[in-house]
């Protein structure tokens, strides 16, 4: 694969400096100034600059076909060179069999060319005068000299009719008829003859005397929007001939590659064969499809191919970001990308080596340090000055050339010039600016790293002044962004604000959570304000001292003269990185206080400016906490009473920072830190260097803590739970405010604990645990003596009664009998909502049952206005509560107080109407069955459907069910009656069980129904939705 120095040949005309930037106009034609060997070598035949030739020469073939040929196109879009190269086919008959392999050979002979330019404004008597005088016939025309006026059709014709073909070619009108405006002839101006003179002629070369006359106008409406509504007007009565008879084009195709075909066949001599072009495509195939597995971009590989097929030698980045500007207003569209072109080639071939290692022309290609390219560039966009004066390129001093010169590439530049050459469309709605992924697509090239250009574009983005980001896209804009805006900011702030955001930051990152290695941070104190605790261990943080890397001089006298030489600790670092750091946190406080400001303008979080100022605040904000980090590295502190130093280790956990965790780690590693604080090992050491004599006061003992440096920082409460270890296991004893390691004479003691307590009968089991003892006695109600009960079980022990008094005894008499202890059981107060005739009652209980219950049901208090319990309560009508205490006033115990709150009651009963239970009875057990067919019996009931069930009890495996089924049973004695028969039979005195289920239960009246449920102690809210009546 070769480069551009070994594949293409450059036309000598690109470096000839002593040939103008030729710029032709049709006065070169007439006057013979063009070598029409050249012209055509370095001519590329359009599509449409063919079908020009072949309107042009049909009509002089055989007077047929367009007699006006229009081309549309903005101003350096191409007419004027179709009008010469036309012009030249029709001055010289030999080029007409070496054009197009002869296409033109048959038309033969002289073709009579006339060439009119509007620059040539000095024209005396007018177009129709120098046309006459073109074709040698100027006195034809003097009766329209003076005065001036416009020849009519017929003298139009009778000036052009010939039997030799005639080639009229009028470019660049406008500027000659604007100026016409100016001239005075009558009661008008010489535009207005003009325009009748012209429209005359377009209207005669329609008629067929003329039909071997062809007339070439160039339109310049894009361009001059004044002159253009001139051409309109003269061509407003002509409209139907020119829709009939006029032929538009548009010299090069927007939509095609006629631009670069024609860059090629202008700037090249030679270009390499098909084989070569493809080992290029293939090449830059290979490295986007690198790029794409790298994650750079996501450009289809066999496209990028396929486009460098067909723009070579030119890059296809370079044919899409034209395309962005060569619309712009004033812009000459092909001649001014040609003039572009001309010397970028320059720079490439001539001014540099670069051709060497290139192998296609980029649009990123450009010298801006050349004043030529420079200005060429700024002519496009002249706002952009600055722009690449501070951003892109100013010998050496721009952003991009900094920072590509700490990195010894060109790589930034390129970005840069790029992002210009995607600014430099001037429309309103043109696409500009490209993305980081369009960027790394233009720029991967065979042999070309690219693995550093993300950061570069990073960098150019914090550094520049006029780069803007827009819809994911970067651009450059003629103001200045948020970076410039940040770098006046910055110029505002002292270094003394930058320290102090520092401190915030500091104490911020360092604030102590787990406060287990130290509990107290200050961060560039005084040393008056340095004040040290003797339960707390300080971290201090200095800045580096002023002479050199290290702990100031001042911190280390002061750790001399402390007195709590080991609750103290230093971090500090080095004083070059110090001053970088400071000037990081002006970076962040300058940004922060522009968000502020534009927030406060209510700017959207969507604006570019915005976003970008967020992405630089986050930019600036990691690096700030990076430079925090690698500032403060050195970490002092104290041992075998002087200063030791060590590195901090800096480990990040998923990208996470813990300044408290990475403190911690450090003095791990150098032992000055444990966390082995289990009592039996930090005991052996705290006797060995702290407790060195057999009583001390605890509050000395943390002194020596404090001071004696040997001793190792834990976390805070590790001595507490020392101390309480300690003592709970009798290895230490507290006397006072003093710990002794001589254990004194110990007391009996007893311990009780509650193990569990049945609701219903209000007896609790206890645990009895002796202490210094091996034997307990107890007593109800009062202190015992060892005449009194002795505790028999131990683990086990029911008490019945409210309050028990218990003695522990050391039967061998070692230990002092100790002060008896006493245990109070809890009331346990319950109610069951019940129905008496018909209204809603409370049944009240207390467990332990010697106690009194009081209550009252108007909301007041219970204990002191309450009335004495005796049996339920039938509930008052409008009482919203029922509150209840249990008193026992012999040992002053009192329940919670119970307070029921009375529920409206939503089930009625109708006494006459007959009820009809929903759900079945199911009552468990002997006595409860035998109980229910009782009050059955007394309320009325009958039933149809009933199952009684006989099983057998412990090691009696038997059942016998007897049952009942659409038989009305209401004589509840005959049933009992069929079901003792039935045990006597078949059961005998065999222990057994008897329950039942009875269905449909039917009551005479809704009156036998609330008998029924009162006998049950049953509430009729419990009944709600379980029964009917009918």
């Amino acid at each position: 694969m070769k480069t551009l120095a070994n594949s293409v040949k450059v036309r000598k005309s690109v470096f000839d400096r002593t040939m103008k930037d030729e710029v032709l106009d049709l006065s070169d034609l007439k006057n013979g100034n063009i070598d029409p060997e050249r012209f055509f070598k370095e001519t590329f035949i359009t599509d449409n600059m063919e079908t020009v030739f072949d309107t042009a020469m049909n009509k002089f073939r055989n007077r047929s076909g367009n007699s006006i040929i229009k081309l549309t196109q903005a101003m350096g879009g191409g007419k004027t060179h179709n009008m010469i190269a036309l012009g030249l086919l029709a001055k010289y008959p030999k080029l007409r069999k070496e054009i197009l392999e002869g296409k033109y050979n048959d038309v033969e002979g002289e073709i009579r060319t006339i060439s009119v330019t509007g620059r040539e404004s000095d024209m005396n008597y007018g177009t129709w005068g120098e046309i006459a005088k073109q074709l040698g016939k100027k006195e034809q025309f003097s009766e329209y000299y003076s005065p001036l006026q416009a020849p009519g059709q017929t003298a139009w014709i009778n000036l052009l009719e010939s039997s030799t073909p005639t080639l009229i070619l009028l470019d660049e009108l406008p500027p000659y008829l604007n100026n016409a405006k100016t001239r005075t002839y009558g009661q008008g101006t010489l535009l207005d003859i003009e325009t009748t003179a012209i429209a005359n002629l377009l209207n005669a070369i329609n008629k067929k005397e003329l039909s071997n006359v062809c007339l070439v106008i160039s339109d310049l409406e894009a361009t001059y929007e004044e002159e253009s509504e001139i051409i309109q007007g003269m061509f407003k009565e002509l409209d139907g001939e020119i829709n009939r008879f006029s032929l538009n084009l548009e010299p090069v195709s927007s939509n095609s590659n006629d631009l670069y075909d024609i860059l090629k066949t202008r700037m090249f001599e030679g270009l390499p064969d098909e084989s070569e072009i493809n080992k290029v495509a293939n090449g830059f195939k290979n490295s986007v499809k690198e790029a794409v597995e790298m994650g750079y971009t996501d450009e289809a590989p066999s496209e990028i191919a396929s486009a460098v097929r067909d723009t070579y030698p030119f890059h296809p980045s370079f044919k899409d970001l034209v395309e962005r500007f060569k619309e712009n207003q004033g812009f000459q569209k092909t001649r001014g990308v040609i003039r572009l072109t001309k010397k970028m080639l320059k720079g490439i071939f001539r001014e540099s080596d670069k051709a060497d290692n290139l192998y296609l022309i980029n649009p990123y290609d450009i010298d801006l340090n050349n004043a030529e390219m420079a200005n060429e560039i700024k002519s496009i966009k002249p706002e952009f000055t600055n722009a690449i004066s501070h951003d892109i390129a100013n010998n050496g001093h721009s952003v991009a050339e900094r920072i590509d010169k700490s990195t010894d590439s060109q790589d930034v530049q390129d970005v840069s010039k790029l992002i210009l050459m995607s600014s430099l469309s001037k429309a309103t709605e043109a696409i500009v600016g490209l993305s980081v992924s369009e960027i790394f697509t233009y720029l991967v090239a065979p042999n070309r790293d690219i693995t550093k250009i993300r950061s570069g574009i990073e960098e150019l983005q914090e550094k520049a002044w006029y780069l803007y980001k827009h819809h994911n896209k970067l651009l450059f804009r003629q103001t200045k962004n948020v970076v410039a805006e940040m770098q006046d900011e910055i110029k505002n702030l002292s270094r003394s604000q930058a320290k102090l955001y520092i401190k915030d930051l500091l104490e911020e990152e360092f604030e102590p959570n787990d406060k287990d290695c130290y509990q107290n941070l200050m961060v560039f104190p005084s040393i008056e304000e340095i004040e040290l605790s003797k339960e707390k261990v300080s971290l201090i943080i200095s800045e580096p001292s002023e002479g050199s890397d290290g702990l100031k001089s001042e911190l280390k006298q002061f750790f001399e003269e402390v007195e709590y030489k080991n609750r103290v600790m230093f971090l500090t670092g080095q004083k070059n990185v110090m001053n970088k750091l400071l000037e990081t946190a002006k970076k962040v406080r300058a940004i922060n206080n522009i968000i502020f400001r534009m927030q406060a303008d209510n700017v959207s979080d969507r604006d570019s400016e915005m976003q970008q100022a967020m992405d630089l605040k986050d930019k600036t904000g990691n690096r700030l906490n990076s430079s925090l980090r690698e500032t403060f590295t050195t970490l002092y502190y104290p041992r075998n009473n002087v200063l030791k130093n060590t590195n901090l280790i800096m480990k990040f956990s998923q990208n996470n920072f813990n300044a408290e965790k990475e403190i911690k780690n450090t003095l791990i590693s150098e032992m000055k830190f444990t966390t082995d604080i289990e009592p039996k090992k930090l005991r052996k050491r705290f006797d060995k260097i702290i407790f060195t004599r057999d009583r001390m006061t605890w509050n000395e003992l943390i002194e020596r803590t404090a001071t004696e440096t040997r001793w190792l920082w834990h976390k805070p409460d590790a001595l507490g739970e020392l101390k309480e270890d300690s003592l709970q296991k009798e290895i230490w004893f507290k006397d006072g405010n003093y710990i002794d390691k001589t254990p004194p004479k110990k007391e009996t003691n007893v311990n009780v604990t509650k193990m569990s307590t049945v609701s219903e009968s209000g007896i609790s089991t206890l645990r009895i645990t002796p202490v210094n003892a091996d034997e307990v006695y107890y007593e109800i109600g009062q202190e015992p003596t060892t005449a009194s009960k002795k505790v028999e079980n131990y683990n086990s022990f029911e008490a019945t009664d409210l309050v028990y008094y218990f003695l522990a005894v050391d039967s061998e008499g070692v230990n002092e009998t100790g002060d008896p202890v006493k245990w109070e059981n809890d009331i346990n107060l319950q109610y069951k909502e019940l129905t008496i005739k018909g209204k809603d009652a409370l049944k009240l209980q207390a467990t332990p049952s010697n106690c009194e219950i009081r209550y009252t049901t108007d909301g007041s208090s219970p204990k002191e206005n309450g009335g004495v319990y005796q049996e339920p309560i039938i509930i008052p009508e409008n009482a919203k509560y029922i509150q209840a205490v249990a008193v026992n006033e012999e040992h002053d115990i009192v329940s919670d107080v119970l307070q029921y709150e009375v529920k409206e009651n939503e089930v009625t009963v109708d006494s006459d109407k007959p009820v009809k239970l929903t759900e079945a009875q199911t009552p468990k057990g002997t006595k409860a069955t035998y109980e229910e067919l009782e009050f059955l019996n007394e309320t009325n009931a009958t039933f149809k459907q009933a199952q009684f069930i006989i099983t057998g009890r412990g090691k009696a495996d038997f059942s016998l069910t007897f049952m009942i089924d659409k038989v009305e049973i209401d004589d509840m004695n005959m049933l009992e009656e069929q079901l003792k028969n039935i045990k006597d039979n078949f059961v005998g005195e065999k222990p057994h069980d008897l329950t039942a289920n009875i269905t449909g239960i039917k009551f005479k009246s809704g009156r036998d129904f609330l008998r029924w449920l009162e006998k049950n102690e049953f509430n009729l809210e419990m009944y709600k939705n379980r029964f009917s009546q009918y």
